[in-house]
């Protein structure tokens, strides 16, 4: 009775060179570029801050055209810490520092969006 391997040694290697692909894809993602990250707050569709990311200015702060909102900027990015409003759910979104990242209030009608400058943008997202 002749044996089959399950694995033969082609198996083997393209397997190791999907995994070798997915950790250099891994590690590409997560140390991309966050320099010149601007944190664009819009209310209703009228920006009312913009914040770069890359300065050393850090702490919690509120807008007049936001009320009951405190947001944070940090070593992490931007947050909401506080909301007032039910459920709070962009309060558990936690911090984003990566372009083109999110926090949505919807019953405030609030985003903040990280964004970079054009000249820095990608050409295409996929």
């Amino acid at each position: 009775m002749s044996r089959q391997r399950l694995l033969t040694r082609r198996d083997a290697l393209i397997l190791a060179l999907l995994a070798a692909a997915g950790i250099l894809l891994w590690l590409f993602l997560r140390t991309g570029d966050t320099a010149h990250v601007t944190a664009r707050i819009t209310v209703d569709g009228a920006c009312i801050g913009e914040y770069d990311l890359s300065d050393s200015v850090q702490g919690t702060f509120t807008l007049p055209q936001a009320e009951g909102v405190v947001f944070e900027i940090g070593e992490q990015g931007i947050r909401i810490s506080e909301n007032d409003c039910a459920g709070s759910q962009c309060v558990h979104t936690g911090w984003i520092s990566r372009p083109h990242q999110t926090i949505v209030c919807l019953p405030k009608k609030l985003m903040i969006e990280l964004t970079v400058p054009e000249a820095s943008a990608p050409d295409a997202i996929i």
